[in-house]
């Protein structure tokens, strides 16, 4: 003969068991969990409940350590971007209303950069480079060669009235640390021919900086 026992737990029960157990499989997981306590109105307060309910409150310590972790990060700075066309300086102007032709930022160990350049006259013969903020030189030991690809740039020709993307290259060694812009269909830089008179540039691009860390 078979008998069937039933056995009833109150219902403040099976809430507590459905509760614990995602607590014990995270718990199992290797993950400290700590469930708050939840006063109620006129419920006797002690030490042990009030100290376990703030014990996962970050300390300052905590928090300290927690921003000595994060990116140095700067806001965008403006500076006047030198342009030269072989050793030649070429004369460039801010675009619309701008007020500058370069902006500039620190990200971690990195260098952002937005230039925007419209050429009034631009006949100089050679490759055309555009100058970094003065007192930074680009990290090499963190690019993978000597004019390694950076960012990226639209060239405006008022000539012939086109427009060309194209990629931003770092001249890693030089004694005055630039980007040039690759024409993509020959060898070398471009140079005023590839712009002409009235045309312009926007680039943006990032490079890391000697001397500089992800927090330091």
């Amino acid at each position: 003969m078979l008998i069937s026992i039933s056995i009833r737990c109150p219902s403040w029960v099976s809430r507590a068991v459905k509760v614990a157990t995602p607590i014990l499989l995270i718990a199992s997981a290797g993950v400290a969990f700590s469930a708050p306590t939840t006063f109620t109105a006129g419920q006797t307060l002690k030490a042990a409940d009030l100290n376990a309910a703030f014990a996962n409150v970050p300390t300052t310590a905590d928090l300290n350590t927690a921003v000595a972790k994060l990116p140095t990060t700067s806001e965008w700075t403006s500076y006047t971007v030198a342009v030269t066309a072989g050793t030649t300086p070429v004369t460039t102007t801010v675009d619309g209303a701008a007020t500058s032709t370069g902006y500039y930022r620190r990200v971690g160990d990195t260098l952002e950069v937005m230039i925007d350049t419209v050429f009034p006259a631009c006949s100089a013969a050679g490759q055309l480079e555009w100058s970094l903020p003065t007192g930074l030189t680009p990290d090499a030991g963190k690019l993978p060669g000597a004019y390694t690809v950076v960012g990226s740039a639209i060239v405006i020709n008022a000539t012939t009235a086109t427009t060309k993307t194209t990629t931003v290259s770092a001249q890693i060694g030089w004694s005055t640390p630039a980007v040039a812009l690759e024409r993509g269909s020959t060898t070398g830089g471009m140079t005023c021919a590839d712009i002409g008179n009235g045309g312009g540039t926007r680039m943006r691009f990032s490079i890391p900086i000697q001397g500089w860390t992800l927090n330091n």
